[in-house]
């Protein structure tokens, strides 16, 4: 869908239509198809300019001319700074490093699903606005995931000290587990830095299989 184009009986300046989320509404979010490319700009620069200043807006771009440091990639970023638009970090190297082969046959089909599916753009680190969000798609394994993610605990320790808000948002091929990946990077986090402790997600033992009721 075109950016510009907005369905007729929709109102995005009318605050109502989201008040009822209160402070659980976070940042929302545009995702732009791979199809969208840099020639279409103006379009997502009418889009942001009619946007409801009201709330904050992230936009993840897929069209590879976006990651490639040149002259396309320098105009968005320059668009998302001049309007306080975060610009969505996507970090998919996790999934493409993982093996699905190492996994029993209905788990191996699901990580090679779910690796033709997802975007593979380079992980572009970067700040536009005050709401960093990075969207995190790791393994089925926890424990092999947690290399991936290592990194991301230094950078929200530093967008935290600079007066950022940011956001991790975690995916994994079978997404009923994301929450439990979400909890390690808290302990991890939390270990790290506990003069900055992150919220305890509090989540019972993950069970990959579930219990016979009888």
């Amino acid at each position: 869908m075109n950016p510009s184009q907005r369905p007729r009986n929709t109102n995005l300046n009318a605050p109502e239509h989201f008040s009822v989320l209160g402070e659980k509404l976070g940042l929302v979010m545009l995702q732009l198809p791979a199809s969208f490319p840099p020639a279409q700009l103006p379009s997502l620069q009418h889009f942001i300019k009619h946007f409801p200043p009201h709330f904050s807006l992230a936009v993840e771009l897929r069209h590879l001319e976006f990651f490639a440091k040149g002259e396309a990639e320098i105009a968005v970023n320059r668009l998302f700074k001049m309007h306080h638009i975060d610009r969505v970090i996507m970090d998919t190297r996790g999934l493409f490093a993982c093996a699905a082969e190492q996994y029993p046959a209905h788990e191996s089909a699901l990580i090679r699903e779910v690796q033709a599916k997802k975007p593979r753009v380079p992980t572009n680190v970067i700040a536009t606005a005050q709401r960093p969000i990075v969207r995190f798609v790791g393994q089925t394994d926890i424990a092999q995931t947690k290399p991936y993610y290592r990194p991301w605990l230094h950078k929200i320790k530093q967008w935290l000290d600079e007066g950022k808000h940011p956001s991790v948002f975690f995916h994994m091929p079978d997404n009923k587990d994301a929450p439990w990946l979400a909890q390690s990077f808290v302990e991890d986090f939390n270990q790290l830095y506990p003069q900055n402790v992150l919220p305890n997600l509090s989540l019972a033992s993950r069970q990959k299989e579930q219990k016979d009721l009888f």
